[in-house]
């Protein structure tokens, strides 16, 4: 009896021994796993009372017309992906209360013939359809990343975007030919087709502008006019069209290439084209054309992090003296430690290349009309060419900022009152190593000691 009595209190122990190492050994799995994955848990950030007062009256004043939006997944290893998806989802469904709004949220990995039949290839984005119109806004124009986490700023981004669809005429952008420049039709990794695309999906109408036979004036319906790397001098008749443009409140971009042709009348706003081309220790491996540059504070890139570098390709130098009554601020430039190369040979030669700073690329804005004109002139043709909007991390970005500071309203920094804090509920380091210890360390030792209590006191 005493024998089979042990073996009893012997079997109870193994097992109570063999329970308490599998919840262990399950506890310590659930615990790699939350250190690993991170769980999650998401309230609804957006609500309707958050919704931007611009928002709000562009869809009601949109008259019936058809506005048809889609949403594209975040990329699945962002770590705020689900929480700007679940952002996204709340927004459209605040949408899709007006009758006239068709709206749909699309994973651009399970679902990728509906993000090919629009052309979409980047997560996050957001395409606005109405009035036979189109507006794409990247991930960045709607969130962006603070030190205290995730933040939506996308509402004044989409009331401007749906606006802009709905408007009775189209931005339309001119794009100088006949001296040799760069073409949106034309082939090669130096063709901007791809920047003909970005453009378009923001609405833009792109139109060619030969001042020979179309006459030596711009057009009145021109909202900007991009020059893009010419090799051949503009006739005097060319250049003064385009000065009697900008002078008239006219807004341009110039794209120049060092050893190019230079229109004379940037001179009379201040700014020169040196000799040489800009270089630093730093380059984009493998080419040594390629400088690492640096983003000057200006307004273009108020939804650019500080760390997205822009990629350009045997670029030049600006000399930004500015007039008495022009306002030059440069955008792009080199770190202190690059410099103007002056001999094509690799390496700084104190004796003949002239060290840095050096700006390649600069906005001036003057007004002697009643509309302000602005300007922005880099030394690099190839900015925006099908093959550095592909690989460089910041073109694209870039170019956003300037098309918008380019408008009469370009969007303002977003205010306290645009951004919504989206805070979710996770387990941070500091929570986590304390779980650690407790379901680790501790728990184990609850039933072990309510054991020994037990068994102490039944002795």
């Amino acid at each position: 009896m005493a024998i089979a009595h042990r073996r009893r209190r012997w079997l109870t122990g193994a097992n109570s021994l063999l329970m308490g190492g599998l919840s262990l050994a399950l506890v310590g799995a659930l615990v790699v796993l939350a250190d690993a994955e991170r769980w999650i848990l998401y309230a609804s950030p957006l609500t309707s009372g958050s919704v931007n007062e611009d928002l709000k009256q562009v869809f009601e004043k949109a008259g019936g017309r058809l506005i048809k939006i889609h949403a594209f997944s975040a990329q699945k290893r962002d770590r705020f992906a689900a929480l700007r998806d679940r952002t996204l989802r709340d927004r459209l469904q605040w949408m899709s209360a007006f009758p006239n709004v068709e709206v749909s949220f699309v994973d651009l990995d399970a679902d990728p013939d509906t993000a090919r039949a629009l052309g979409v290839s980047a997560y996050g984005t957001v395409v606005i359809q109405a009035n036979g119109e189109r507006v794409d806004l990247s991930e960045r124009a709607l969130f962006q990343t603070t030190e205290a986490g995730l933040e939506y700023i996308g509402d004044p981004a989409l009331a401007r975007a749906v606006a802009r669809t709905l408007a009775d005429r189209p931005t339309v952008v001119y794009l100088l030919t006949g001296h040799g420049e760069r073409t949106f039709s034309g082939i090669g990794l130096s063709s901007m087709r791809t920047w003909a695309e970005i453009l378009g999906r923001r609405g833009v109408d792109i139109q060619s502008l030969d001042l020979v036979t179309q006459g030596p004036s711009v057009p009145k319906d021109a909202d900007a006019v991009w020059v893009v790397g010419p090799t051949a001098p503009l006739s005097p008749g060319e250049d003064e069209g385009l000065r009697a443009y900008l002078e008239e409140g006219g807004r341009m971009v110039l794209l120049v290439e060092p050893d190019g042709t230079v229109p004379s009348f940037l001179e009379g706003v201040g700014i020169t084209v040196p000799t040489g081309r800009v270089s630093d220790e730093l380059q984009f491996f493998p080419h040594a054309d390629r400088p690492v540059l640096e983003n000057r504070p200006h307004a273009v890139w108020t939804r650019v992090p500080t760390d997205v570098r822009t990629m350009v390709s045997g670029a030049g130098a600006l000399s930004n003296v500015g007039g008495r009554d022009t306002l030059v601020e440069p955008i792009l430039g080199t770190r202190t430690a690059g410099w103007l190369n002056t001999d094509n040979q690799p390496g700084f030669d104190k004796s003949i290349d002239r060290p840095g700073p050096w700006e390649v690329m600069v906005s001036a804005r003057w007004t002697r009309q009643k509309r302000e004109s602005r300007l922005i002139v880099a030394a690099d043709a190839d900015l925006f060419s099908d093959d550095l909007l592909a690989e460089g991390p910041g073109n694209a970005l870039l170019l956003d900022g300037i098309v918008e500071w380019l408008s009469d309203d370009p969007p303002p920094r977003p205010s306290d009152e645009s951004r919504v804090p989206l805070h979710p509920l996770a387990l941070s380091n500091a929570n986590l190593s304390r779980l650690k210890l407790f379901f680790l360390g501790i728990w184990p030792l609850i039933p072990a000691l309510v054991g020994f209590y037990v068994g102490w006191r039944r002795r």
